[in-house]
């Protein structure tokens, strides 16, 4: 399992301390350059916005460097934001990609825990919390 997700500025150090310690391999996304925002816009809808676009792209990107897991924050946000995550994976799949999708729901730190403690390399409750 190689898991990312996309590039969030500075809190992308902060959960990819995390999943380290949670044993998780991931492949660290880049910063979005020009081709993540042209992978982005030929894929998604057209009058979708440009935060749509980057992590559309960067998704591709990451799939295409062998990622099979792609975790993604959000549940229900106050903004379009926290309905990224289906669109993207219906876009993803119609594009052939094998993957499992993880979305991380701010609202609800049980499943955050829970979530986590499924794709780490076998700790328990407290070791997952603790991390």
């Amino acid at each position: 399992m190689l898991m990312s997700y996309p590039h969030f500025g500075s809190v992308t150090y902060v959960l990819e301390s995390l999943l380290q310690e949670l044993g998780i391999k991931t492949i660290f996304p880049k910063k979005p350059t020009k081709k993540t925002t042209e992978l982005g816009s030929r894929y998604g809808p057209e009058f979708v916005c440009t935060p749509f676009k980057l992590t559309l792209g960067t998704f591709i990107e990451m799939l295409d460097e062998g990622a099979d897991v792609l975790g993604m924050g959000g549940g229900n946000a106050f903004c379009r934001f926290g309905y990224y995550w289906p669109v993207q994976k219906l876009i993803l799949e119609d594009l052939g990609y094998k993957f499992r999708f993880i979305n991380i729901d701010y609202w609800s730190a049980v499943s955050i825990l829970r979530d986590m403690k499924r794709e780490s390399n076998g700790l328990n409750y407290l070791q997952t919390f603790h991390a």
